[in-house]
């Protein structure tokens, strides 16, 4: 298991490891991320959170905030909600209408045009197609609250 771990991730020393296929491969030291792309997947790998962590995140907070009008539900009654909500938001979407949740966003469809693009191995002209992607406009108090957790 130790020798595995060594394949997939060289010491952070600026040393001489061997490799998968047993060559000596040359490390530079960890100091800094290999590129900016590399330290975004890296902290976005942290820091997801999937429907059910999600779910069990939103039942603590109605927990905590609880006034006699809510009933207190299982962590399965979230998640049904939580999914009948997505639902409902990436349905509306596909449709063509747009949600604008005040103080937290908008989700919308967008589409993008046609249009000539590169390929960059061969440098060769190709056609995109038109297509259709859904998009997240973020509200003023969302973004003030990030900006204010980031500080």
């Amino acid at each position: 298991m130790e020798s595995m771990l060594q394949h997939q991730r060289p010491a952070c020393q600026g040393s001489v490891f061997a490799g998968p296929s047993r060559q000596l491969l040359l490390t530079r030291p960890c100091t800094r991320p290999r590129s900016r792309r590399a330290a975004a997947v890296a902290a976005q790998a942290q820091a997801q959170v999937n429907r059910t962590e999600f779910a069990k995140l939103v039942q603590q907070k109605t927990e905590a905030s609880k006034s006699g009008r809510i009933k207190e539900m299982s962590s399965e009654e979230v998640e049904e909600v939580v999914k009948a909500t997505f639902d409902t938001v990436v349905d509306t979407v596909a449709k063509g209408d747009t949600i604008a949740i005040i103080g937290f966003g908008k989700f919308e469809r967008r589409d993008r045009r046609a249009r000539q693009g590169r390929n960059p191995k061969t440098q060769e002209s190709i056609s995109i197609p038109a297509t259709v992607t859904p998009g997240f406009t973020p509200g003023k108090a969302f973004k003030d609250t990030v900006k204010a957790k980031h500080k």
